[in-house]
């Protein structure tokens, strides 16, 4: 064997352990004898892909196809690079060229079935997995995407029997205990859920959708956030059109009844309560999340698997919920009519949840993107209008409207972020 087969045998066992940088250094030395090896490239765009570099693994799997354009791994290391990014138009084009080339790869398959998964085209997806499972029955990755799109499709009993099938061919699988564990999460067998997503982190501690489906399963004995998730996933499920459609007629809707309820007397103790019951809800779903991190830091469990950011901002939204409440029932109890200087600041301090719940702590300022300023500017406008309130009334309504036109903004800014 000589010296750059060494290497190569030596990268390619780094890879398998997930030693990316450690492989890199051996797949270098190759490149740097042979810069035309498009194995070696292909290695090296795997060291790339499988550490998060995704930009760097699309340049480099390309130049490996510019050496031979018939390599379909290539083609499927392009789609998997293009997949992680979001990109799925390009990613299903480049798979799908991989499986032109070599129609007898099952793995193929199920990275076409994923993608359909995240485009929502449940049908296809399910195509992809049946595809790939003609072709080898026990590939675990086709069997799990063939599960997922049947039970988003409502084929519950096939759902089941192919996570049985799943299951039963690779019991210590992590990845086949999390897709069990989220399709019945989404039923709402929370209880189901949390033991398979248990089972996963048992097989591999440090599987990351085990650990957040673990979370996600325990913060659900909330009820009122088992509420909004149940929402959201029924959201989820549909095209951004109708979700735009949904929310722009949901507030037009709440206008009317608003403007029958200033017209009608009789009608107002009916209506009043609906459009109470929107905001709340509406309001809520922006601060869910953080509360019900807020209820795990009590949980025997749940509180080792929030990161130190989540337990902060959980703290933080409750914080400024609390103070806002209670600073508003202070100025009706003791006032015959709540100054502004009381109720306005008590408005602004429970609204800063709804940015802060936004916010990722840490904020990575050298990636700061709206997702970081615009939150961020908020606060901080917020937190100038308070204090103004009691010193400066001019300045203090000035910024009460730039944060109150800035927040409802944000509420519809926001959504497309997710």
């Amino acid at each position: 064997m000589n010296n750059l087969e060494s290497h190569i045998e030596r990268a390619n066992l780094l890879l398998e352990q997930g030693r990316y940088k450690d492989a890199e250094k051996y797949i270098r030395q190759v490149l740097e004898k042979e810069p035309e090896n498009d194995y070696a490239l292909s290695m090296l765009s795997r060291c790339y892909l499988n550490s998060g570099q995704y930009d760097k693994g699309i340049e480099v799997i390309q130049q490996a196809i510019a050496f031979d354009p018939e390599q379909s791994y290539y083609y499927y290391l392009l789609g998997f690079g293009y997949y992680q990014q979001d990109l799925h138009l390009p990613a299903i084009d480049h798979v799908r060229k991989a499986i032109t080339i070599n129609p007898y790869n099952s793995e193929y398959f199920g990275l076409l079935g994923s993608i359909y998964l995240d485009e929502k085209d449940y049908s296809e997806a399910l195509q992809a997995a049946n595809d790939g499972l003609a072709i080898d029955a026990e590939n675990i990755t086709c069997l799990n995407i063939r599960s997922r799109a049947l039970n988003k499709l409502k084929r519950t009993a096939e759902a089941i029997d192919t996570m049985q099938d799943s299951l039963s061919k690779d019991p210590d699988n992590e990845l086949t205990h999390v897709t069990v564990g989220w399709n019945y999460f989404e039923k709402g067998n929370h209880k189901k859920a949390n033991h398979h997503f248990r089972e996963a982190l048992r097989i591999n501690p440090n599987y990351g959708s085990a650990r957040i489906g673990l979370k996600e399963s325990l913060k659900s004995d909330f009820l009122p956030y088992k509420l909004v998730v149940r929402f959201s996933l029924w959201m989820s499920e549909k095209s951004k059109n109708f979700q735009w459609a949904f929310f722009i007629g949901m507030y037009v809707l709440i206008r009317i009844m608003s403007k029958v309820a200033d017209n009608y007397e009789a009608l107002k103790p009916f209506l009043l309560p609906v459009i109470i019951l929107y905001f709340i809800f509406i309001f809520f779903t922006w601060i869910a999340n953080p509360i019900a991190n807020f209820f795990l830091l009590f949980h025997r469990d749940g509180k080792y698997s929030l990161t130190k950011g989540e337990s902060i901002t959980g703290v933080a939204v409750i914080a400024c919920l609390a103070s806002g409440i209670l600073l508003a029932c202070y100025g009706w109890y003791f006032f015959d009519k709540a100054p502004d200087n009381i109720i306005f600041p008590a408005i602004i301090l429970a609204t800063m949840a709804i940015p802060i719940a936004q916010l990722e702590l840490p904020p990575d300022f050298k990636q700061a993107t709206a997702r970081i300023w615009y939150p961020l500017g908020l606060i901080i406008t917020g937190v100038l209008a308070i204090p103004s309130f009691f010193f400066f009334t001019d300045l203090a309504y000035f910024l009460a409207v730039i944060y109150g036109v800035s927040l409802l903004i944000f509420t519809w800014v926001a959504n497309s972020w997710e």
